[in-house]
């Protein structure tokens, strides 16, 4: 009969295919000799092995003294914490192994384990084996990324899943035999100029397809295809677990710290308006109730701060807000320098006081952990594009727009794009670019607000006029004169040429309709 995968005795499992042990669903270092001591003892069904059968199969046809066995049992009870009494030694006969090997529901087993994924070698359909070092690169950065993508998430390692290179899989079997929740596997496939991507991510524990998507990439320089590739899946895969993990969290009866913030970072993962900001907080500020050090929790909050002011949702309360964000941020950052979200909402906040220099340093900051994190990209157009660089602004949100083309975030650097193009004199750009960012987020009163201005602009002042009135029922009393004095970043701090475009911006919201000011 063949041997179950999963060898499982109290709160531990280790598979026989990775040889990856785990003591309560999280993995445990330990070295291969110590594995293979702990498979021979298991395999022994509590009968005692002789040191010499031992070293025989753990140093086939070694001569090695028998001290380097010595090392190698108390790295495994190490290993096993306070269960060590689990290998026992027998005097002058040698050792055994004193647990009960168990069977569990492989489907209960694997929902209890913690956020967990696997990608699985992407496969080379063209056949060229020249290609073989771009598909492997590939798979390797997707697994180093997609674990920045998830905080707190496990991932298992590239040798494990290389276990399963070129052999037809069973999604179900693969959750069980290395302890994880979601299968990421795909193809890649080499024509010409171009390389077709094709990717797929699983449930384990029911078989089910959560997403697949399919997209082309040029093939001009391989490395920058490759971080390009990476980024967009990464992104991707992150979106759709957040938002999976965030369903299953919900219906905790007594929802833990990483319940709360995976719900909060799926209610931030929709077009933001000022209520999905409000739910979201409300469940971050939860999350630390029931851990105060919770450095997720910390860097939301600050980022939900930030946006209250950029986006422009309350009238009063800016110096306040940005203070806050930057006291907690200041907290998580000095137990994380590199976690991502934190550096992030630090570019923002930068952003929001018009230091866009240090707003650019801290989300190049944020991309260098994670490249697939279009919302930095945008952060640094925006940066450019105050301090009067449109060109390299374009490029920016380009970039944003490549690695998130179906982010529901799209709507910001859309909106962003589109007030450039605007400055540009390039109105009729503009308007596609900003009809696109009111699709994404019809709640946006500022991209509501550039789309009147770039419509007035190029003569269409039916729908100038249109997109005014949605502007006004969004944000009612709303003036040229009030937009200014609550704008996302201080006026004062922009580059000349910043404020040229500004003032285009204005004269096609006047020509729209917008009053100059309130009359009493």
């Amino acid at each position: 009969m063949q041997q179950d995968p999963l060898a499982r005795f109290g709160r531990f499992e280790v598979c026989r295919r990775t040889r990856v042990l785990r003591a309560d669903g999280r993995p445990v270092e330990l070295g291969c000799r110590a594995v293979d001591i702990l498979f021979a003892l298991i395999d022994a069904a509590g009968d005692v092995v002789s040191k010499s059968d031992l070293m025989e199969r753990v140093w086939p046809g070694l001569a090695v003294a028998e001290n380097n066995l010595q090392v190698q049992i108390c790295s495994l009870r190490r290993a096993l914490g306070r269960d060590r009494d689990l290998i026992r030694t027998v005097p002058g006969r040698g050792y055994h192994f004193a647990g009960e090997l168990r069977t569990s529901d492989p489907a209960s087993a694997t929902a209890a384990r913690p956020l967990s994924i696997v990608v699985l070698p992407l496969l080379n359909l063209g056949g060229d084996t020249a290609c073989d070092y771009l598909v492997s690169g590939i798979t390797e950065s997707l697994t180093t990324d997609i674990s920045r993508a998830l905080p707190g998430s496990f991932v298992v390692s590239r040798a494990a899943a290389n276990t399963y290179r070129g052999n037809v899989v069973d999604i179900r079997a693969v959750g069980r035999e290395l302890g994880v929740r979601y299968v990421l596997e795909g193809s890649i496939q080499f024509d010409g100029s171009k390389i077709r991507v094709n990717a797929r991510l699983s449930d384990t524990i029911n078989n089910r397809l959560l997403w697949a998507e399919r997209f082309d990439a040029c093939r001009d320089d391989m490395l920058a295809a490759q971080d390009r590739i990476v980024a967009r899946l990464s992104r991707s895969v992150g979106l759709r677990i957040i938002d999976t993990e965030a369903g299953q969290r919900r219906r905790a009866t007594r929802p833990q710290a990483l319940d709360l913030v995976m719900r909060g970072r799926a209610a931030m993962n929709r077009p933001s308006t000022r209520q999905t900001l409000v739910e979201a907080r409300a469940l971050f500020e939860q999350a630390l109730s029931i851990d105060p050090g919770n450095i997720d929790a910390l860097a939301e909050i600050a980022t939900i701060l930030v946006f209250e002011v950029l986006n422009g949702y309350y009238d009063a309360g800016r110096a306040e807000r940005l203070a806050r964000s930057d006291a907690l941020l200041g907290e998580a950052l000095a137990s994380d320098p590199n976690h991502i979200p934190a550096l992030r909402a630090r570019a923002a906040l930068l952003r929001a006081r018009g230091l866009f220099q240090e707003a650019i340093a801290a989300a190049e900051a944020a991309i260098a952990c994670n490249p697939g994190e279009p919302r930095a990209y945008n952060e640094i157009g925006l940066s450019w594009l105050y301090l009067g660089e449109v060109e390299r602004a374009i490029a920016w949100f380009g970039k944003a727009a490549e690695v998130g083309p179906r982010d529901p975030a799209r709507w910001v650097w859309l909106s962003g794009l589109g007030r450039t193009q605007l400055f540009l004199k390039q109105d009729a750009e503009a308007v596609r670019s900003l009809s696109a960012a009111v699709a994404a987020n019809p709640k946006d009163f500022f991209s509501h607000a550039f789309l009147a201005a770039a419509c007035a602009l190029a003569g269409r002042l039916a729908e100038a006029e249109a997109a005014l009135q949605t502007c006004m029922k969004l944000r009612p009393g709303l003036t040229i004169e009030t937009l200014c004095r609550t704008w996302s970043v201080p006026l004062a701090a922009t580059a000349a040429a910043y404020m040229q475009g500004h003032r285009r911006l204005l004269h096609g919201l006047e020509k729209a309709g917008m009053p100059r000011r309130e009359y009493a």
